[in-house]
């Protein structure tokens, strides 16, 4: 994504990156469902990625923005 690699998103990230629009026309029910969803699916992503899951491989997530 040209937007994540504005934001300076360490190439690592941008394999897994996920970018979220919202705006002032989305509801607090389309939120929550996607909060609802999104978990999940990137759970399956990960089960199945070629990337991972390598112990230690990469930093954590709260990590690549510090």
């Amino acid at each position: 994504s040209h937007v994540l690699r504005a934001m300076q998103v360490p190439d690592y990230a941008l394999r897994g990156g996920v970018r979220f629009s919202f705006s002032r026309d989305n509801t607090m029910d389309e939120v929550e469902r996607a909060l609802a969803i999104v978990p999940e699916a990137i759970a399956r992503l990960r089960a199945i990625s070629p990337f991972g899951p390598q112990e230690g491989a990469l930093p954590a997530p709260d990590a690549a923005y510090a």
